[in-house]
């Protein structure tokens, strides 16, 4: 032995996995350890992923329209079939121009249920019967189990959806042409039956149908393919306005929950120079009960007042009434204005041109004595843009003062027709102040002074057929204050006369109907011309609302930008005598009168009305017709429109309005985890480790430590 060597301690027997009998067994343990590392190391991958899977999103994926998403309730609707909608396009310009929408599946496309237009072979229906679009929908999210069309203007929004399915959108209830198969179905107490499958037609959709740009090729097939198409011209789309357009479409087996049902989005703008909203109103009242004008007197304090409002939608488009208020005595109010036929006029919507008459009455307006109150309509329409415009018009209601009475300080004399005292009874008569039925004072040729109390008589008379007398003020009598100096009154043949006499100023009370007849079928408030420049005929009746005859003493006709003129008729008007209730009518023509084209002019008429015999004593009235020219308004063109897709494969768009646009393709968007359990590698991966920890656990048990044999 080498004295270098260096000697090793001898081996203890009990340690087993030393023991140089037993070094397979150290392999064995070296397999052991190994085998259950690995273990180790696939049970916490699996964990790792499983805890991964956990903590995922929900794995779906978004549509061509931007759904589902977190936006409403309905927005988080899953498409369980979105494909069933291939693609959209619009083909076309101008009024001729039209959406199409392809779709495919391996059981057919549903065109509706109960009633809707059958399948019979030949590839094309227009305008098909969609059936009972208001029945309770079998697919159970509520979709439109028809092809349905949502439109929303986003012309102000670009990014707006409003009038999605998904967010409320009231769907079109019309399809104008469906081009090759389909299919029907019936629907009734929540029972599903789908009519004969037709033959598959693979894409061959019929004469006049529409290829896609893309090729039916890269819309994938199915078995089954349909062409649905709107008419743009029905869709009541406006120049100058850009849409989005969303279509959906049903299968028709309906098997998946809720049904396969696919949509498809895109927009599209029509070209042209947006119309602007326009509205004109024109509120009079009816407080006197003679007519509805501007102006008009109430009867007393406090009373009820009528009103009427004729609204004008003057644009070239259909507007919706938005507001309409009332103000005065510094509060407003929303009136309740309805038509003849009970419609509200607010929230309602006026077509190009459409003229809305209506009224309201407000009770306790009017107000104090000797005062007037003139308040104010306010109306606002809104167009489908979201563009507003507004007008307004006033209205005054008069009461008239109260009736003082004033003491007579002289005598009344009996007079002849020329105003002149008699000094002798007139062929007998006599001169008698009456209250009522009792006579106050009576004489052949006065009444002394202060004899009669402050008040209201008549005075009575006999004289011969014919014969007219006066009671007048003339030898000294004096009357204070604004008082009626005079009352005539013609004694009846073989009769004798009477007539009321009041010592306080009479309030006179006149009014003016005027009306126009600018389209030729009648004479109104608002009339419509049917061309620029036309000749208008107008018409002003004058009535005596007042207790005593009145003399017209002047007529005056204007408009906005016109000095007051007086009209042809005013010649045989003015000087004319009205009696109590009685009238006069006044006709004339302007020449070249109706304005220019979508515009209106309102013209007023004016009156003096003065007491027959005492001129100090007068009232003006008025009254205004409005004229509208209509050469332009309820014409509406669609010049075409330009289709700017939301998603899709296709080539890029063409500019030109007259080319349409590449079909819309749906693209698989990126889909995000979702914890639907873990995948299965993650199986394998724990089998394995469980394997491997069950075979070191055997080998250590095959190296146990034995017993020493001797």
């Amino acid at each position: 032995m080498s004295p270098n060597r260096r000697i090793r301690p001898a081996r203890r027997p009990e340690s087993w996995l030393n023991d140089p009998l037993r070094r397979r067994p150290r392999l064995a343990t070296r397999l052991l350890a190994g085998g259950m590392s690995l273990g180790g190391i696939a049970l916490l991958l699996a964990a790792t992923a499983g805890m991964a899977m956990a903590s995922a999103a929900p794995a779906v994926a978004v549509d061509g329209c931007g759904y589902p998403n977190a936006s409403s309730a309905k927005a988080a609707t899953v498409f369980n079939e979105s494909t069933v909608t291939r693609a959209i396009q619009v083909y076309g310009a101008g009024s001729t121009a039209r959406i199409a929408v392809f779709s495919n599946d391996e059981n057919g496309v549903i065109l509706g249920v109960n009633g809707a237009t059958k399948y019979a072979g030949t590839p094309h229906a227009a305008n098909p019967s969609l059936g009972d679009t208001s029945a309770a929908s079998y697919d159970a999210a509520g979709r439109p189990q028809y092809p349905a069309l949502f439109i929303t203007n986003v012309t102000a929004s670009p990014s707006a959806t409003s009038g999605d399915w998904q967010q409320g959108g009231a769907p079109s209830s019309f399809v104008s042409d469906v081009f090759g198969t389909w299919v029907t179905a019936s629907l009734s107490g929540g029972t599903y039956k789908r009519d004969s499958l037709p033959t598959k037609n693979n894409w061959v959709l019929g004469a006049g149908s529409d290829t896609p740009t893309a090729g039916f090729a890269a819309l994938g097939n199915e078995g089954y393919g349909t062409e649905f198409s709107w008419n743009v011209s029905a869709l009541g789309l406006k120049p100058g306005n850009s849409y989005r357009v969303q279509v959906m479409t049903h299968d028709g087996d309906q098997n998946r929950s809720g049904g396969d049902v696919g949509e498809v989005c895109t927009n599209l703008t029509i070209p042209g120079t947006p119309a602007t909203p326009s509205v004109t109103v024109v509120k009079t009242n009816n407080a006197s009960d003679q007519g509805f004008a501007r102006s008009s007197t109430a009867p007393a304090a406090g009373a009820a007042v009528p009103f009427q409002l004729v609204v004008t939608n003057t644009s070239a488009e259909s507007e919706k009434v938005t507001s309409l208020t009332d103000a005065f005595s510094g509060q407003t109010i929303n009136p309740d204005c309805r038509t003849a036929g009970g419609a509200a006029v607010l929230n309602s919507t006026l077509s190009p041109g459409q003229v809305v008459t209506c009224g309201f009455t407000l009770s306790g307006y009017a107000p104090p004595v000797g005062q007037s109150l003139t308040d104010q309509v306010v109306i606002i329409v809104t167009d489908g843009s979201g563009q507003t415009a507004t007008d307004n018009s006033t209205s005054t209601v008069n009461t008239p003062p109260a009736v003082l009475t004033q003491s007579i300080a002289g005598s009344i004399f009996l007079c002849d027709s020329g105003g002149s005292r008699t000094t002798n009874p007139v062929n007998g008569g006599s001169l008698a102040a009456r209250s009522g039925s009792v006579t106050v004072v009576a004489s052949p040729d006065q009444l002394p002074p202060a004899a009669v109390p402050a008040g209201a008589y008549t005075l009575a008379a006999s004289a011969p057929p014919g014969y007219q007398f006066l009671a007048c003020g003339v030898g000294g009598v004096t009357i204070t204050g604004l008082t009626q100096a005079s009352q005539a009154v013609t004694v009846p043949a073989g009769g004798s006369g009477s007539g009321v006499f009041y010592v306080t100023r009479i309030p006179l009370v006149g009014a003016i109907d005027k009306t126009n007849n600018a389209d030729g079928t009648g004479y109104g408030k608002s009339e419509l011309a049917t061309t620029v420049g036309q000749d208008v005929p107008f018409r002003a009746v004058i009535t005596n609302n007042s207790i005593v005859p009145v003399v017209v003493t002047s007529l005056s006709d204007s408009w906005p930008g016109q000095t007051p003129f007086s009209p042809n008729c005013a010649k045989a008007v003015v000087g004319a005598t009205l009696a109590p209730g009685a009238s006069i009518t006044c006709d004339f023509t302007l020449t070249g009168y109706s304005p220019p084209a979508g515009q209106f002019l309102e013209d007023t008429v004016t009156a003096t009305l003065s007491q027959l015999d005492l001129s100090s004593n007068s009232t003006v009235t008025s009254n205004s017709t409005t004229v509208t020219s209509t050469s332009t308004v309820g014409t509406v063109q669609v010049l075409g429109e330009q289709l700017t897709a939301t998603t899709t494969t296709a080539a890029p768009a063409v500019v030109s309005p007259s080319v349409v646009s590449p079909a819309p393709v749906v693209s698989p968007a990126p889909v995000q985890l979702a914890f639907t359990g873990p995948p299965a590698w993650t199986w394998k991966a724990l089998e394995a480790g469980l394997a491997l920890m069950s075979a070191g656990f055997f080998l250590l048990w095959l190296s146990r430590p034995r017993p020493a044999q001797a």
